[in-house]
Parts: C-alpha cells; structure tokens; sequence
C-alpha cells in the first residue's frame, strides 16, 4: 500500500486507518478481496472523510463531526436479547461475529464471512460512486454478517429478526438478502448497544426484492448515545414487488442512515416510514435516492 501522505490526515481518518493495518490480516477473504479492502482504505486515507462541501454530505460534515475512533477491543461479549416483536425467529451477530441461528422454513442462511474467505463476496465490496464513504469503510474492514435468501413463493408467518450487538469498539458487518418471486414476510434489522464502552459500527442491507413480492423491512437503530452509526440498505424492486421501510433512530451521537433505491420493474411499490428519536448534541442524518 501507498502511504505518502497526501494532505494533513485527521485523528479519526488516521484511526481508521490504523484499525485496519492492526486487523488486515485476521480480515476473512482471498488475495482478491485483501487487495479491494487495501484500496478502500487508502482511498479513505488519500481523500479523506467528506465535509458539507460534498453534496451528498451536505447535511453532515463528517470529517469534523467524528472526531474519534475507537479501535475494536470490545471486551466481553454480550448476550442476545428479546426480539423487538415477540415470538420473532431471531439471528445474531454480537460483536462483529455471526452467530449459529434457527430460520423459518423457507429460508436459507449462509455466513457472509465465509462467502468473503472464498472471494465470492467481492462484487459486493465495490463502492457505488466517488461519494460512498460508508461503503468504503464497510468493505475495507467488514468481518461477517448473514446472507439471505427466500424462496419463491415462501410466506413467512413468522418474522425474522437480524439482531446486531455491540458492546463497545468497532464491528462491521454485511447483510445481502434476497426475496424470491411473489414471496411475502417481515423482517427486522435491529442494531443494538451492549456496553459501556464506546462504538463505531458501519452496515450494509443489500436487499433485492423479486417480481410480485410483498416484504415489510423495519430498521431499529438503538445505539448508545456515544456511539457512531454509519448505516446503508441499498434496495432492488422488481416488477410489481412491494416494499414497506420503516426506519427508526432512538439512540446513537453521529447517525447517518443512507436509503438507495432502485425500481427495475413496473407496477413497483415503495412506502417509507421514518420516526428519529434526538436528544442533546446528537446528530441523525437520513438521506436517500431514488432511481427508476
């Protein structure tokens, strides 16, 4: 890698970087997917974060408002938690690591980790354009996460819970998620604090909607009020395939939840619902595009 500085580095770009040099080489993935992540990263450190003069950023002047990153020595792992709907099917990832789960019938789960050791995961780690900053920290240093899919024509009559736990430090994670033709259900992705100590996490929701399909996708953000949030769910709909997001905010200090959607078919449907819960200096950034 290429470390001549191109302009004054911030602490916080810095500890990023520095995060993934002391992580590099326990990152789960091929030569492949080692050499995307070195590149992610070095562009973070080149470019560094954007300020408010960055349109896509223009609500959020990142490169002064995170001014610290704390590295990722979470400590002791946290036990999951009651669903948020009772009675949910629920997946775990505590600390950055996916944990064993039982899914409803219909429903095949895989490791994402695993997908990154075999380099199948590397399309997945591609920015979508100049701006994508969550995305480039995400790949450079995302571990592990679910991926999804469901059957054409499988209802879910039980909901599925993705509960994400963070007791404190850094953890990434990624979730693709497929939903087959004319397939029904709810899902929730709930992203959780466990600790006391300090956290940055960053996520990615890739989550393709086929034709005829009917899903509810709720995203309940409840980080602690120190705490760094960097959110993404990047969304495909096809023909006739309908969507109702509902996005939730009650926790965090520097939140940015980033919606993309992309309709491919006709007779596509989305419905977003939003509520963000803010107290003292906290700051919530919710942007999103539309492409159809």
């Amino acid at each position: 890698m290429n470390m001549q500085n191109a302009k004054l580095i911030t602490a916080a770009e810095q500890a990023l970087v520095d995060g993934f040099l002391d992580q590099a080489g326990d990152l789960p993935g091929d030569e492949q997917v080692a050499a995307l992540r070195q590149n992610l990263i070095e562009e973070i450190r080149l470019n560094g974060l954007p300020t408010r003069r960055v349109e896509a950023w223009h609500y959020t002047d990142l490169r002064t408002l995170l001014r610290s990153v704390p590295q990722s020595d979470p400590g002791g792992a946290p036990r999951t938690t009651e669903p948020l709907i009772a009675g949910s099917a629920v997946l775990s990832v505590v600390n950055g690591s996916a944990l064993a789960g039982d899914v409803p019938a219909g429903v095949k789960q895989a490791y994402f980790r695993d997908a990154l050791s075999a380099g199948e995961a590397i399309s997945r780690l591609t920015i979508k354009d100049q701006d994508d900053v969550i995305g480039r920290i995400n790949g450079s240093l995302v571990s592990d996460g679910f991926d999804l899919e469901i059957g054409d024509g499988v209802n879910l009559d039980e909901v599925l819970e993705i509960q994400v736990l963070q007791s404190g430090g850094q953890a990434h994670t990624r979730f693709p998620v497929r939903i087959g033709a004319s397939a029904s259900g709810t899902f929730v992705e709930r992203h959780l604090a466990a600790g006391n100590q300090d956290s940055l996490v960053s996520s990615i929701t890739d989550l393709h909607v086929g034709e005829g399909a009917e899903i509810v996708w709720i995203v309940s953000q409840e980080q602690g009020l120190s705490d760094t949030h960097f959110g993404q769910i990047n969304v495909r709909l096809e023909a006739n395939a309908k969507l109702m997001l509902f996005v939730a905010n009650a926790g965090g200090h520097l939140v940015r939840q980033e919606i993309n959607i992309e309709a491919t078919g006709e007779g596509s449907e989305l419905a977003l619902r939003g509520v963000n819960l803010l107290g003292g200096e906290s700051h919530t950034d919710v942007t999103m595009t539309l492409d159809h």
